[in-house]
């Protein structure tokens, strides 16, 4: 009997039993057995990943087939079980009905073929440098932990959406188990019925008819899929500080759960300016759900940046000393996109001289360019008021204080608040990037200089 003999009558015994036929992953990892191969070998064959055949599929699969036949199935012993099948069907049947053809072992192995892919709104990635940590780092949580749920977070422009792009394309190329990329900006906040009608059309090829979350979760099983949402912060509701949605988009809970809770070979990569509480929750019950909060830039990172800035200008390179690089990486928090746009400024305004803008500014002082306050603006717009009440409150504190003192200091202006609500409170603004450090002691340098520039200009135009 040879491989695909077996598999059909594999198929049919499971199908007799649960009125469902194997899917194409089973089907690969049964044929690599009744062969003698590895799962390492299978997986390599198949582009598919060893842990997720071994510990998933495999295990599953004997199960299933040992239920089926009516004795122990594993492995190593598929033969025996398989032949007493055959043996048994003609027995009850010799005119048994034509059975279901299995694929062929070679239209399995296509899977080397380069994925479908689709963009929808893309950005322009020249920009992007100086993230190969983070790169390094999310590409293993994706291709080498199989993670199924990833949160990608951090401040306005501190580079999130170019690395997720670069991720999808360094994924694309170097790990050949993904059979569809998609990646989708949710700035314009389609409704969960709208993006499930263009991904489950993208996932099957147009030819799906059900649109539902538990058909998305079909088509994240049956294939490996990495999928990316960039600015998922447009989803939340503004003005409060709990995390909740905004109304007519409460469903999308339910996607973030399903992909968060249910058992697939897909990745699913959020991108947000705020860290969602629910995946927050979603991440202490799995160690396949994970969160990466972006940092900022570091120091001597600054030339790369200013460099790719001027070469998409297309103007020389800014011209100073380290230590005037260095002092203007600080003076923008590390941001890429904030020191793009000092760098737009000191090349049209300052002719590249970078110790002339610096002139402009006192110690510890940067400009707030109005491209970073605009930025801003969008930013701080998903505050609440009690939110925004006590990060002014934190521009005033001189040095480190617990949560105990910054209430004493917060509660004249608001009476009604007491330590649980501020311990809220601040772990709502460490979610959106806003306070760095610890949250026991926190002060006006918990706050980042920009932030700080940008809160007092508020506070300016409040008191004029």
């Amino acid at each position: 009997m040879d491989a695909d003999e077996a598999l059909t009558l594999a198929d049919r015994a499971v199908f007799e039993k649960t009125k469902e036929h194997l899917n194409d992953v089973q089907r690969e990892v049964f044929l690599g057995s009744w062969e003698g191969l590895t799962y390492g070998r299978i997986a390599r064959n198949t582009n598919r990943s060893e842990k997720y055949l071994s510990r998933d599929i495999g295990p599953k699969l004997w199960l299933q087939l040992s239920e089926a036949l009516e004795e122990d199935v594993g492995k190593a012993n598929l033969r025996g079980p398989i032949e007493r099948y055959q043996a048994r069907s003609l027995l009850q049947s010799p005119h048994a009905p034509e059975p279901v053809t299995a694929p062929p072992i070679e239209s399995l192995l296509e899977r080397s073929s380069p994925p479908s892919i689709k963009w929808v709104d893309p950005p322009d990635v020249r920009l992007f440098c100086c993230r190969s940590r983070d790169l390094d780092n999310l590409t293993d949580w994706i291709a080498k932990d199989y993670c199924r749920l990833v949160m990608l977070y951090g401040m306005t422009g501190i580079g999130k959406t170019w690395l997720s792009v670069k991720l999808s394309q360094q994924l694309q190329v170097n790990d050949e188990t993904f059979e569809f990329l998609y990646w989708r900006s949710l700035q314009s906040a389609p409704s969960l019925s709208e993006l499930l009608h263009d991904l489950i059309g993208f996932l099957s090829q147009q030819t799906e008819l059900e649109l539902s979350l538990t058909q998305l979760r079909h088509y994240l099983t049956q294939h490996r899929c990495l999928i990316v949402f960039d600015q998922l912060e447009t989803l939340l509701q503004p003005g409060v500080y709990d995390g909740s949605y905004r109304r007519g988009y409460e469903d999308y809970s339910e996607l973030l759960r399903l992909i968060g809770e249910s058992d697939h070979q897909s990745c699913v990569v959020l991108v947000s300016s705020h860290q969602f509480r629910q995946v927050e929750r979603l991440g202490s019950d799995s160690p396949l759900v994970r969160s990466w909060q972006l940092p900022r830039l570091r120091e001597r990172d600054w030339e790369a940046v200013c460099h790719a800035r001027a070469k998409v200008v297309g103007r020389a390179m800014p011209y100073g000393t380290d230590q005037q690089w260095r002092s203007l990486v600080r003076c923008y928090d590390g941001n890429p996109r904030w020191l793009s746009e000092a760098t737009d400024t000191i090349l049209s305004t300052f002719d590249g001289s970078v110790s002339s803008f610096l002139e402009q500014l006192g110690p510890n002082e940067t400009a707030l360019l109005d491209a970073v306050q605009l930025q801003l603006n969008q930013h701080f717009s998903y505050l609440s008021d009690l939110e925004i009440t006590i990060i002014h409150c934190l521009t005033t504190i001189q040095e480190p204080a617990t949560l105990m003192e910054i209430l004493q200091s917060v509660v004249r202006l608001v009476p009604q608040l007491n330590q649980f609500r501020l311990g809220d409170v601040m772990q709502s603004l460490r979610r959106r990037s806003l306070i760095e450090g610890n949250l026991s002691f926190c002060y006006r340098e918990s706050l980042g200089l920009v932030v700080r520039a940008y809160l007092a200009n508020q506070g300016s135009a409040v008191n004029d």
